[in-house]
């Protein structure tokens, strides 16, 4: 059975919990609940879910880093046999594309995600 959270904050504020606030996420039903327990105290925000957030998209900035570090790879190898045969310039362009996009996926990748 499914008790609604402001029957449980209420029970908590009967037995004496009274805190100077409390903190919870966006969900509509528990602020309701912590409003009706103690009206007026101030209820912050989490921060679990934006930290959750942020290390997906450090993983995405990892992964985009190593797919650019991959990419200059072939390219180089690329670049070197066309040298082989005279044929150098026919990367060069693309291969400085992808060096350049390499360098900034690496600084992205590199900061923490709460400096970004």
């Amino acid at each position: 059975m499914k008790i609604p959270g402001d029957i449980i904050w209420t029970e908590a504020s009967e037995q004496g919990l009274n805190p100077d606030y409390s903190i919870a996420d966006a969900a509509k039903g528990l602020r309701a609940g912590q409003e009706a327990a103690w009206p007026g105290k101030p209820c912050h925000g989490d921060v679990f879910h934006i930290l959750h957030q942020g290390e997906g998209l450090e993983n995405y900035l990892h992964r985009r880093a190593s797919g650019a570090t991959s990419r200059r790879e072939k390219l180089e190898e690329k670049m070197n046999k066309a040298k082989k045969k005279g044929q150098g310039n026919r990367w060069s362009k693309k291969l400085t594309v992808a060096r350049v996009a390499e360098q900034k996926a690496q600084i992205l990748a590199s900061r923490r995600i709460d400096s970004l």
